[in-house]
């Protein structure tokens, strides 16, 4: 073996050591400082199919490209007392944008849109004269409204419809939060459990009630979501988190129990973790793996504020909304490392797409059967790196290399006694068939 001795390695990897100890195990957010607005107040976020974010506020719309906002004034009939923007929606390349009052304004077109305007929309049934809860299409272009008073109403391109209690057997006119599944289905919650609509091409309603007698924790359902694999998240006001798996038609509850308040908002991560914002615990993730829902800290030098609502953006980012109209944002990409309460202090993904964690317990992966504990035993692991033929070098502070394959078994051992000058790995990189290795008595291969 090749290999130099500078000691100068020393400070440098207590340097490094040190950084990984302190590897903070919340996200780091940031906020989205707008021009100044004044009095204006962000009440609610989207993001378009383009990537824009739409931010309603309580004195108009505006677009975000991440860099400058847009305004978009309101319609020049609009009355002072419209309470401001309560959703936003987007159709048909259409943003539409539901007031408090009931009014619905939309922008054509706004991805060419130069003027900066809404437009008062007016069909010939009128709008709703209450606040406007939310929008949903379903797959035959029929546009959904939820109101906090007046039910739901359907919009076919042509009329406006309206599913209520009196009339149609909606379990209530008081609707929290609207989504739509896979099946094209528009479900919304209500204080009297979740009503599933639909809408026939010949006019024809149906709704189907899940309460307690199916299996719902809470009939007072506050935040609803669909995720990619068709499962329906529920947020509850007094029984947390649960979700409907369509394929078994049951809804269980995948988080112990705790005292969380009421769900304001859920957003799902590709079925390893669960994001949502309550009113007693603030912003909570829920691991599912270890079936664990906890407070996550936000760490900003804002004065006390709740989170309102949130929002998983397409590059997998967090966006959180305050009560005060504060945008903050946080990049989630490392946080499936995080099993537990051992600081991260090396990560690597594998071609098989395996991840791989180093603790100062040990090392951990996860593949398709979720997370694992390599049988290493309890050793401090600094550096990773994957050889060429697939096998996981595990380097460790003291204890020289552990070589693992695929499946977390542990093949080999190196230590000072097969050659390596010191048993502190500091770091690992992968040459054709060779393996450099950084350490505290120099550089071998």
């Amino acid at each position: 073996m090749a290999r130099t001795t500078p000691r100068q390695y020393l400070l440098w990897a207590l340097c490094l050591l040190t950084s990984a100890l302190l590897h903070a195990q919340s996200p780091v957010f940031r906020q989205h400082q707008p021009e100044d607005w004044g009095q204006v107040k962000i009440q609610v976020m989207y993001q378009d199919t383009r990537g824009w974010f739409w931010f309603g506020t309580t004195e108009g719309l505006f677009r975000y490209d991440g860099l400058a906002y847009d305004y978009f004034t309101l319609p020049d009939t609009t009355k002072a007392d419209h309470g401001g923007i309560k959703a936003i929606f987007e159709k048909n390349d259409t943003i539409w944008a539901g007031f408090n009052n009931g009014m619905i304004a939309f922008c054509p077109h706004p991805g060419t849109a130069v003027e900066g305007r809404l437009y008062r929309w007016e069909p010939e049934e009128g709008t709703p004269h209450v606040p406007i809860t939310g929008f949903v299409a379903d797959p035959a272009g029929n546009l959904w409204i939820a109101t906090y008073g007046e039910g739901l109403y359907v919009f076919n391109g042509k009329r406006l419809f309206q599913f209520n209690h009196a009339d149609d057997g909606l379990s209530s006119d008081e609707i929290y939060t609207i989504t739509c599944d896979a099946q094209g289905k528009v479900w919304v919650g209500t204080d009297n459990g979740i009503n599933i609509c639909q809408f026939s091409k010949n006019n024809a309603k149906s709704i189907q009630l899940l309460d307690e007698s199916n299996g719902l924790p809470d009939e007072i359902v506050t935040a609803l979501t669909c995720d990619k694999t068709g499962n329906i998240w529920i947020g509850t006001q007094d029984k947390g988190i649960a979700v409907y798996a369509p394929e078994t038609g049951k809804i269980s509850e995948p988080f112990a129990p705790v005292e969380v308040g009421e769900i304001w908002g859920i957003a799902v991560y590709d079925g390893f973790e669960v994001w949502a914002t309550t009113s007693e615990a603030g912003l909570v993730r829920g691991d599912l793996s270890t079936h664990v829902l906890a407070p996550v800290e936000v760490n900003l030098p804002l004065s006390p504020f709740r989170i309102k609502r949130l929002l998983n953006d397409r590059e997998g980012q967090l966006w959180i909304l305050s009560d005060r109209g504060a945008v903050l944002s946080a990049n989630l990409q490392v946080l499936p490392f995080q099993k537990n309460a051992d600081a991260v202090q090396a990560i690597c993904a594998d071609r098989s797409g395996t991840l791989w964690a180093a603790t100062q317990n040990g090392l951990q992966f996860k593949n398709n059967q979720g997370w694992n504990t390599a049988p290493t035993g309890p050793i401090n692991v600094i550096s990773l790196e994957e050889g060429a033929n697939g096998t996981i070098w595990a380097g460790t502070f003291g204890d020289g290399i552990c070589l693992l394959n695929a499946q977390g078994k542990v093949q080999k051992r190196i230590s000072v006694t097969q050659g390596l000058p010191n048993g502190s790995i500091l770091s690992m990189a992968a040459q054709g068939d060779k393996m450099w290795v950084s350490t505290l008595g120099g550089v071998v291969y």
